[in-house]
C-alpha cells in the first residue's frame, strides 16, 4: 500500500526516512511484514518515482530521540523514525517508461 508521507525526504545515498504518527493500517503492514513502498512526485513535470525496500522503525531509541522533532510530540502523544533500504526504484511519469525499474 502506498500512502502519502509528507515528511519523507533522503536519509543518504541508500535510504530514505520519514516520521509516522498515525500508527493505523500502513504502519501495521510494515510492523507485519517489514517491507514499504513509497511514492514521490513532481505533478508539474509529470514525473516520480516508487522506491520500495526494507523497513527499520524506531520508537523510543536513542536514533528516534535524535531524529524526531520536538515540535512533532506538540501534535501527536506518539511517534516513531521510519528507515527505509533502498531496494528498488521505478520510474513513474506520463510516458510509455512508467513502471520501469531502474535500479
Amino acid at each position: 500500500k502506498v500512502g502519502p508521507k509528507g515528511s519523507l525526504h533522503v536519509l543518504d545515498d541508500t535510504h530514505l526516512a520519514y516520521f509516522e504518527h498515525t500508527f493505523r493500517h500502513a504502519f501495521h503492514n510494515l510492523t507485519e511484514n517489514g517491507r514499504a513502498a513509497v511514492a514521490v512526485a513532481d505533478r508539474s513535470a509529470q514525473k516520480g518515482f516508487r522506491f520500495e525496500g526494507q523497513v527499520h522503525i524506531h520508537e523510543d531509541d536513542d536514533l528516534a530521540k535524535e531524529k524526531l522533532p520536538d515540535s512533532l510530540f506538540e501534535r501527536f502523544p506518539r511517534a516513531a523514525f521510519v528507515i527505509i533500504d533502498i531496494e528498488s526504484i521505478f520510474k513513474l511519469d506520463n510516458s510509455l517508461e512508467a513502471g520501469t525499474q531502474i535500479s
